[in-house]
């Protein structure tokens, strides 16, 4: 690793933890469980959690200076996405499978105005409206030789889930698995059979409560050299330093690219709508 690298990852990390004390985090507490397994919670579907709602500083909704519109209301121009599922109605991307209209893999909406993002910031907002369904943004991803169609992304993922399990950690779809699980920052390195867990975001139960059921959330997503940080409604709710992108997948060319594509996801599974809205970018080289 270079040593600019290095600093962009100190100075992203720093962020991070700072942020996360600043926003109501609770420092260095017990892990939500071994990366590279699902992460744990309470609570159930519309509670947002079986504790108490995490304490966040207010979001600002038009906080988007320096950021692009990538996503005009009432048309997908730019976004290329199977329509089957895939609409735009007023401000709102609606991504729908329904019982005569099964998804049988998962399909993404893909961003085709910059295809080869490396450092940039991203806001989206998103909703389950009825509480079921999973999700997720895709970032420095590609359409890999082989794929099952041309809407297969493979890439780094932030996932996105209705029921609240997985919101706001980083997944590698086909490209690594479970990374970086919400209220960790962990680190790939060369050799390392799992990602190493280096710091506490904050605990299941306190970050489970971020996600609003049914309504709107905001997600921020910030990409700087070897660092992915998610922002959730305004909590740091995980951070990754990836190091060996490589690592954790049985194939090379499932390696974490170093630039790449943005897409939105629908996964395969019980009918469902997600709806997204408001996407911003903002590069940053």
């Amino acid at each position: 690793m270079s040593q600019r690298t290095r600093r962009i990852s100190r100075v992203v990390l720093s962020a991070a933890v700072a942020a996360s004390l600043t926003l109501g985090g609770t420092g260095a507490l017990a892990q939500q469980g071994q990366a590279g397994q699902r992460p744990g919670g309470q609570g159930g579907p519309g509670q947002g959690g079986g504790g108490t709602r995490a304490q966040t500083l207010p979001v600002v909704p038009g906080d988007t200076t320096g950021f692009t519109r990538i996503f005009m209301p009432g048309s997908l121009a730019g976004w290329d996405g199977d329509s089957r599922f895939w609409s735009a109605k007023g401000d709102t991307i609606i991504a729908e499978s329904t019982p005569t209209n099964m998804l049988t893999e998962n399909t993404f909406l893909i961003y085709r105005g910059d295809q080869n993002l490396r450092d940039f910031e991203l806001k989206v907002e998103y909703r389950f409206p009825e509480l079921n369904g999973n999700g997720g943004v895709q970032i420095r991803s590609s359409v890999r030789p082989g794929a099952a169609h041309q809407w297969r992304v493979t890439g780094m993922q932030v996932d996105l889930d209705a029921t609240n399990n997985y919101s706001g950690m980083l997944y590698g779809e086909q490209a690594g698995g479970f990374i970086a699980p919400r209220g960790e920052v962990t680190r790939i390195a060369a050799g390392q059979t799992l990602p190493q867990s280096i710091a506490s975001l904050g605990t299941a139960t306190e970050l489970r409560g971020l996600m609003n059921m049914r309504g709107w959330n905001q997600l921020h997503i910030i990409a700087k050299g070897n660092t992915i940080m998610t922002v959730l409604n305004g909590r740091v709710t995980s951070v990754l330093i990836d190091e060996a992108p490589t690592a954790l997948v049985p194939d090379p060319s499932q390696a974490r690219l170093e630039r790449g594509l943005v897409a939105l996801q629908m996964h395969t599974g019980v009918p469902f709508r997600i709806m997204y809205r408001n996407v911003f970018l903002k590069k940053l080289n």
